[in-house]
């Protein structure tokens, strides 16, 4: 790693250095790959993605705030009553907007956890630090008379380094 970031200072220096987000959004030359947020960085742990029916929340985390590389979280998924759901799939496509990615694999979907209402989601790859959108996308399961329904929520988070 130590030699990339020596390459890429080189090719600062040179000029020839250019952000991998290419001209698809624009900021100063001193903030090139950094994209920390102006005020500061958010704890995950309590954060919240709400859709029309259901609130995802973070319970706990393998890292607080969310670390480049591999993260393992706990959610509760609830209505807006706060009933806790658990007949519930829960998948998170992670999505970085001011590089245009996302991650490798794609998507991610969490297990039930032993606690009611409760689903583990494992090794999220946040591939570089910066902000990220996670998207969480919630199908339940009605009982035979109701169907499913599936509903998009979305959290905002830093992954630091």
């Amino acid at each position: 790693m130590h030699l990339k970031q020596c390459f890429l200072s080189l090719l600062a220096c040179l000029g020839l250095a250019a952000c991998p987000a290419g001209d698809s959004h624009e900021h100063a030359d001193d903030e090139h790959h950094q994209h920390e947020p102006t005020g500061g960085i958010i704890p995950l742990k309590g954060t919240t993605a709400q859709s029309d029916n259901y609130i995802v929340s973070v319970v706990s985390a393998s890292f607080d705030p969310a670390e480049e590389g591999m993260n393992d979280w706990v959610l509760r998924l609830e209505d807006h009553d706060r009933n806790l759901i658990s007949n519930a799939t829960i998948v998170a496509v992670p999505f970085m907007s001011v590089h245009n990615h996302g991650t490798n694999p794609a998507s991610f979907t969490a297990t039930a956890a032993e606690e009611e209402g409760e689903y583990e989601l494992n090794d999220v790859n946040f591939i570089m630090p910066g902000p990220w959108e996670v998207t969480f996308t919630v199908t339940v399961d009605n009982g035979t008379d109701g169907g499913t329904m599936s509903e998009d929520a979305m959290m905002e988070l830093t992954v630091i380094n």
